[in-house]
């Protein structure tokens, strides 16, 4: 992968709620890690600490995602959940393949496609039609635009 497959920001992927907006800009930074490396001079535990890091942090933006979401009773929350799941699982697999860095990268391009991009646009939207169908009035600190 050339530095110019990396996963960019786009200001339409904002749902609105600005710490999770601001996350979602940390998991794309931290899946570019991995498309700066080179296969001849990174080590395998180089790949793994990023993986790892990607990792962590999906899973503590998915937590905060997940407790917002019972917050304002959201009515799709165990989907969601579940969708988070399967997003945790195939990101697992790939930690565990001994794989060559451009197939992980290869691979990681698919994942960060679906956690990144699909997820934001088809299913976090989702969380501000519930908020804005429901006429819920949320901190301005914690709204942006919506």
């Amino acid at each position: 992968m050339e530095k110019d497959e990396k996963i960019h920001w786009n200001e339409k992927y904002k749902i609105g709620i600005k710490s999770v907006d601001s996350q979602h800009k940390k998991l794309f930074m931290l899946v570019n890690r991995l498309y700066d490396l080179n296969e001849a001079t990174t080590s395998k535990e180089e790949v793994r600490s990023i993986l790892y890091d990607f990792s962590t942090y999906m899973q503590t933006h998915f937590d905060e995602e997940e407790e917002f979401m019972r917050s304002i009773k959201y009515n799709k929350l165990e989907e969601h959940k579940q969708l988070h799941q399967n997003l945790v699982d195939n990101l697992a697999s790939i930690i565990k393949t001994h794989a060559t860095l451009n197939i992980i990268k290869s691979k990681m391009k698919i994942i960060s496609k679906r956690a990144l991009i699909a997820h934001i646009v088809k299913e976090d939207t989702k969380i501000i039609d519930f908020i804005n169908n429901n006429e819920m009035k949320l901190e301005i600190t914690d709204l942006d635009t919506v």
